[in-house]
């Protein structure tokens, strides 16, 4: 006998986009728990801007040294979070503008939910609004406190 089991619930992704501050900690911890009760993939956005000091002469190694300072940022502040849940996720830090980047993945992916804190969606404003006409899901910002 098999045990049936919900593919909708399975199947739906969050995105949940964070830079690093407290209160991206706190959208994570939403986004976690969220994908925990759902069964859901649980994928992490980093996006950044590539903007090239004058003294950098190789723009490929300069970016590979991102993502990595991205992905121990990201492990330090993931790593207790993460520890013992039982979801599927991925971290993606990707270089571009918020709504870019979150179009650019939804294009590729089914999207349920967004999950971002407050101070991320209002300090990038103008790329926030555009990334609202792009979206075709729920969205849940996470309040700072």
């Amino acid at each position: 006998m098999e045990k049936a089991v919900s593919t909708s619930l399975s199947q739906s992704t969050i995105l949940c986009i964070i830079d690093f501050t407290d209160q991206a900690r706190r959208a994570l911890e939403a986004a976690i728990d969220i994908a925990t009760s759902s069964k859901s993939r649980l994928t992490i956005l980093y996006p950044y801007r590539l903007n090239q000091p004058r003294h950098i002469t190789d723009l490929s190694q300069w970016r590979k040294s991102i993502d990595t300072d991205a992905t121990n940022s990201f492990t330090r502040m993931s790593e207790a979070l993460l520890k013992d849940v039982d979801i599927r996720w991925e971290f993606k830090p990707e270089v571009g503008f918020l709504d870019d980047r979150v179009e650019a993945f939804m294009q590729k992916n089914e999207v349920d939910l967004v999950v971002m804190s407050n101070s991320l969606a209002f300090n990038n404003r103008e790329t926030f609004l555009d990334m609202l006409e792009s979206i075709n899901c729920s969205l849940l910002v996470v309040p700072n406190k």
